[in-house]
């Protein structure tokens, strides 16, 4: 068994308390252990499609770039330069989509936050107004980009969709939690003025985009 999970083996394993695994993107230190919490728990686990795939064939990595700045590179050489490439293989349970809404804890929005990865998600449970962001950011010495990206741009681009929604509490996979305020820390940092909404923007004429989640199934047989 896998250190890390020693201590956690004993209440998991005997009382099956853990019931959802929702995972924001495919990183090892994300992802890494999904496996190993399949086989002490029963828990049901939600990824992307576009991660959960990877995952699933035994990879964690894509290709990132480290972001611009002195900072970021040295970060990137500590973080993200070591980080193994593979995962114990795992399928998700449940591929989540943007505007999916989970029925877990009185409903948590599924927002698809692309750039870190090609299926990084943020989730949003709307009734604690907190927001789990992944490493769609980071608050290192502050609140700013990741150090490394697939695609750079994209990520810019899906920080500024997050501050369209209403939020106070911000949880990161790097830095500490901001327990108040965070939706307007977004919005100075990135918002530019952006107006707040409850559901991402669709084409004019396209059918609601809201939805819940429905469990992965099997592909059929020829």
């Amino acid at each position: 068994m896998d250190p890390r999970f020693s201590r956690l083996s004993v209440p998991l394993g005997e009382t099956s308390d853990l019931r959802h695994i929702l995972v924001t993107h495919c990183h090892p230190d994300h992802a890494g252990g999904l496996a190993e919490l399949k086989k002490l728990t029963s828990a049901r686990i939600y990824m992307h499609r576009r991660d959960a795939l990877l995952v699933a064939a035994g990879r964690a990595m894509r290709r990132l770039l480290p972001t611009p700045g002195l900072l970021n590179r040295i970060l990137y050489q500590v973080m993200i330069v070591p980080k193994p490439e593979t995962v114990e293989p795992v399928k998700a349970d449940v591929l989540v989509g943007n505007n999916d809404v989970l029925p877990i804890g009185g409903g948590i929005s599924v927002i698809h936050t692309p750039g870190h990865t090609e299926g990084h998600v943020v989730f949003l449970a709307k009734k604690k107004k907190t927001a789990f962001l992944g490493d769609a950011a980071a608050n290192l010495w502050g609140l700013r980009l990741m150090m490394a990206y697939e695609h750079l741009q994209q990520g810019v681009m899906s920080l500024q969709h997050l501050c369209r929604f209403d939020f106070e509490v911000a949880c990161f996979g790097h830095g500490p939690a901001i327990p108040r305020g965070a939706g307007k820390q977004f919005r100075d940092r990135w918002g530019k003025g952006a107006p707040r909404a409850k559901s991402a923007p669709r084409a004019k004429g396209a059918p609601p985009t809201k939805r819940v989640a429905k469990p992965m199934r099997p592909p059929r047989g020829r």
